[in-house]
């Protein structure tokens, strides 16, 4: 075996790393977690514009590699929180969306076209016309305000 393929072969699994304990601490310490069933006086949504899958699985393995770690096993500070969620936020008239389609999509529940937000799938680029209250969504921040609660 050359060197080259030695190096290759310990970073994809370094012999020192026991995933199996890593996995088992992990759902341990998942399995212990106490939930809080309190009505929750405040909500931090925070959205990771960009932050697909793919980047995330990048991200994570270049802050462990800086580190002088193979970089899979790294855990990003975000994914320490109690609770994250994935959402599939594809447009309706795009594979790949814009931030207005993707926002409205997370904010409303609907999916929208390209450049467009706040508005149904019948609101298209340059068709103002369309914009009318019919086609006007509703947002969570709207069930908020109805529901008197402040968001800033």
């Amino acid at each position: 075996m050359t060197c080259r393929m030695f190096m290759l072969q310990r970073r994809i699994d370094p012999p020192e790393t026991d995933w199996d304990k890593l996995a088992t601490d992990s759902l341990n310490k998942a399995l212990k977690q106490t939930y809080n069933t309190n009505l929750a006086k405040n909500i931090i949504l925070f959205i990771g514009d960009g932050m697909g899958v793919s980047t995330v699985t990048a991200a994570r393995i270049y802050k462990g590699q800086k580190q002088g770690h193979p970089g899979e096993e790294t855990i990003l500070k975000f994914e320490e929180f109690p609770h994250v969620a994935l959402s599939k936020t594809y447009g309706n008239d795009r594979q790949v969306p814009d931030s207005a389609q993707t926002a409205t999509a997370l904010m409303s529940g609907y999916k929208t076209n390209f450049y467009i937000v706040g508005f149904n799938d019948k609101v298209t680029e340059g068709n103002c016309s369309a914009e009318t209250e019919e086609n006007k969504l509703k947002s969570i921040l709207h069930h908020f305000n109805d529901a008197g609660k402040l968001f800033v």
